[in-house]
């Protein structure tokens, strides 16, 4: 075995062979042994395996291959790259699906018509025993190339003591194959009775089984669908600018740092600031939200996103596999491959369902052989070998990944990355929510609710000489009190003589008056008295005074998001309670719990005070969500069972939280709940079918209804509806895809 080396990294592989649960449990097992690897996770519903290791690639594919299959290391130099990959092999499997199907199933649809036209499917003479020598030839070759994987990946698993559904399905078919040709050869030896020759069933049970799995990968294709639908959003090329014009150039060779352009009704190539000019860009892929939005300079764009009818410039600000795009491609891939707890369900059982049906098989083909009817043989053959083939178990593999797929892929396009399973699951089952308020619950930064001004002042003067004062400060309350102006009309003059105090307020000489822009208390610390104020009402307060006389005063708010009454509406009536843990003022929180309809309310909490009291809730028994988009957040985030960070939120956040909110608004976590209780619901619904079709087809297949019917299951139903269960389970899954997501 090769040394591990010091560093570790993440490598993906594409896996084949893997046919049911158990062989994703004896890859993961066989994996997680080696010295080096930390661990291994194998999605099933699109056999991609991510290996977290200091092991080689090769190394990983010597490991995997000695378990019984078969990997390719994923090693595009891009997101597209990989992609294109996969959609290669994944167009070459359907294309060797297609001719393994139509091989097996034609020659198997002549025998079968054959038998239903009145002809013989004994053999009694010599004449039909030439024919059907030649019969058996021919299926046999048909077999060899429509079985030829099932038979080699069903041996190699049997060889490691680790039977899967392949081999199942090897077992059932050579066995009726087999007899077959039992049958032909020492016709003379049977009785009458037990001259039945099964090689249709053998070749019809393989095509069954090849059309199941062309099927199911056609279903598995379309789970990916949201996921292929962001890598197209990728540029390959973009307007480079440089000293010599505008060129176009590929994307990965464009650093940060550099100036791009970009024209109307074109996809942003990389994440970056405007420069020059401006946009009306639409942000559906990153946030879910239809309606364009208004980008100026200063404003941050996003690669993925498309611009209007304008034309602007930017400053690319991260390499094109750094982009937010890049991020939320490999957050939706990690996710759809993660496993949520009610998915072990199905991997215990799939240790031990293969080895139980081989022993029902061949308890239920021993009673038939012992105790059954003429012609026992027979009939323990067709009982014994219907039992393999209907109780494969590829159903139970699919239950839970085909739907955390679309799952995951659904919420993407809603705006909502769900980082792991434990997330996608835990968000059904929560039982409070703590919301921070400032940046989650409202918008985040300041605006003006409403002024006051002095009967002798003019109001235009008033909006021009405050405007243009505060274009010079940086403070939050001054950008919202410049906005407030200018959209009242007012215009810039000059400014002299300019005194800052942080986080006091402002003085200067405009149009030969002085002005000066601050608190209560800047106001008295300069002598000027001003109307008092308590702030009962939770709103900030900027006075303006002009030449040292009081003006005018502006109230200023943090305003609720347009959806956060309507969000927490739907939560509360989920049954999920929500508390407001901040640390803003008493007075502040309390309006906002009030207007909100939330009776619990915790204000000038600390970073420290905000976990703490998550972690009473958990002492409690709560299963206790966050959802925050601070820095004095993080630690809450990162003990809560699940967490949300808003997309706008500090990096910290995002990096802390198990599901993040790229909208921008609460209700992203009220549509998060909805997509997990949709999610689990349907994987609920997966398993109950995978269970009960085996629960009720297993005793059907043993010969239960034989006492009834006076017939056994011909073992070539037996194979379609065994391909139809995977079907049943894949289609059920694709639902999610445009089924209404309510909480």
């Amino acid at each position: 075995m090769p040394t591990p080396s010091d560093k570790q990294i993440i490598r993906r592989f594409a896996v084949t062979g893997a046919s049911c649960a158990g062989c994703v449990r004896k890859i993961e097992n066989g994996l997680a042994k080696l010295e080096g690897v930390d661990s291994a996770s194998l999605n099933f519903a699109d056999r991609s395996l991510c290996v977290a290791s200091n092991l080689s690639g090769e190394a990983i594919i010597a490991a995997v291959e000695s378990i019984g299959y078969g990997a390719t290391e994923q090693t595009g130099s891009s997101l597209q790259d990989i992609e294109a990959e996969n959609e290669r092999l994944a167009q070459h499997e359907k294309r060797q699906l297609q001719w393994r199907t139509a091989a097996a199933l034609l020659p198997g649809m002549v025998m079968m018509g054959w038998g239903l036209a009145g002809g013989s499917m004994m053999v009694s003479n010599s004449h039909q025993q030439m024919a059907w020598g030649l019969v058996g030839v021919a299926a046999a070759m048909a077999m060899a190339f429509s079985g030829r994987a099932i038979f080699a990946t069903g041996w190699r698993s049997a060889r490691h003591l680790a039977p899967s559904m392949d081999t199942l399905v090897a077992l059932g078919t050579g066995a009726a194959w087999l007899y077959s040709l039992a049958v032909v050869v020492f016709y003379t030896s049977l009785p009458v009775t037990a001259r039945h020759v099964y090689f249709e069933a053998s070749t019809m049970i393989l095509g069954f089984v090849n059309l199941g799995r062309l099927l199911e990968h056609n279903a598995r294709h379309k789970t990916g669908a949201a996921l292929r639908a962001l890598l197209e959003r990728q540029v390959q090329q973009a307007w480079l600018i440089s000293d010599d014009g505008e060129k176009r150039c590929p994307v990965d060779a464009i650093g940060v740092g550099k100036r791009v352009r970009i024209k109307p009704g074109e996809t942003l190539p990389l994440d970056g600031e405007i420069d020059d000019g401006h946009g009306v860009i639409d942000e559906s892929m990153l946030s879910g939200e239809p309606i364009p939005v208004d980008k100026q300079v200063g404003d941050k764009v996003y690669a993925g996103c498309v611009n209007g009818a304008s034309t602007f410039s930017m400053v690319v600000s991260s390499r094109s596999n750094d982009s937010t795009l890049a991020n939320i491609i490999r957050s939706v891939q990690q996710a759809q491959g993660a496993k949520p707890p009610i998915g072990q369900l199905a991997d215990r059982i799939s240790a031990v369902f293969v080895p139980a049906i081989i022993v029902i098989a061949g308890i239920a083909a021993s009673t038939w052989w012992w105790l059954g009817p003429a012609p026992q043989g027979a009939y323990a053959l067709v009982v014994g070998v219907s039992v393999l083939i209907i109780a494969c178990p590829c159903a139970l593999g699919l239950a839970t990944p085909m739907s955390v797929m679309v799952g995951v892929g659904r919420a993407a396009q809603m705006g909502i990355l769900i980082r792991n399973g434990d997330a996608l699951q835990g968000a059904a089952n929560i039982d409070v929510l703590v919301i921070d308020k400032t940046g989650t619950l409202t918008i985040g930064k300041p605006v003006v609710s409403h002024e006051e001004i002095d009967d002798h002042v003019d109001r235009h003067q008033l909006y021009t000489l405050t405007r243009s004062l505060e274009s010079y400060s940086e403070h939050a309350l001054a950008a919202a009190l410049e906005a407030y102006c200018k959209e009242r009309g007012a215009a810039t003059t000059n400014v002299e003589n300019i005194d800052i105090a942080r986080g006091l307020g402002i003085t200067g000489r405009v149009d030969h008056i002085d002005v000066a822009i601050g608190s209560e208390r800047y106001m008295a610390a300069r002598g000027i008295t001003v109307p008092a104020h308590t702030n009962d009402d939770g709103f900030s307060v900027v006075y303006v005074a002009l030449d040292n006389q009081y003006a005018a005063r502006f109230f200023f708010s943090d305003p609720l998001r347009e959806d956060s009454v309507h969000a927490i509406a739907q939560l509360q009536a989920r049954g999920i309670e929500c508390v407001i843990v901040s640390g803003d003022s008493e007075t502040s929180v309390a309006k906002t719990a009030n207007i909100l309809g939330i009776s619990q309310y915790h204000a000038r909490s600390l970073p420290e005070d905000k976990q703490t009291y998550v972690a009473s809730l958990q002492q409690m028994g709560k299963r206790v969500a966050m959802a925050g988009d601070g820095i004095n957040d993080a630690p809450a985030l990162a003990l809560a069972d699940v967490s949300f960070a808003m997309g706008s939120g500090t990096d910290v956040a995002v990096s802390s939280a198990d599901v993040a909110l790229m909208r921008n608004s609460i209700s992203g976590v009220a549509d998060a709940v909805a997509v997990s209780l949709a999610t689990l619901r349907n994987i609920k619904q997966n398993l109950f079918w995978a269970f009960a079709y085996n629960v009720v087809s297993i005793p059907i297949a043993a010969g239960a209804l034989y006492p009834v019917t006076g017939e056994l299951l011909n073992p070539m139903i037996a194979g379609a509806a065994m391909a139809l269960s995977s079907v049943t389970v894949a289609s059920n899954a694709n639902r999610l895809r445009w089924a209404a997501v309510k909480i």
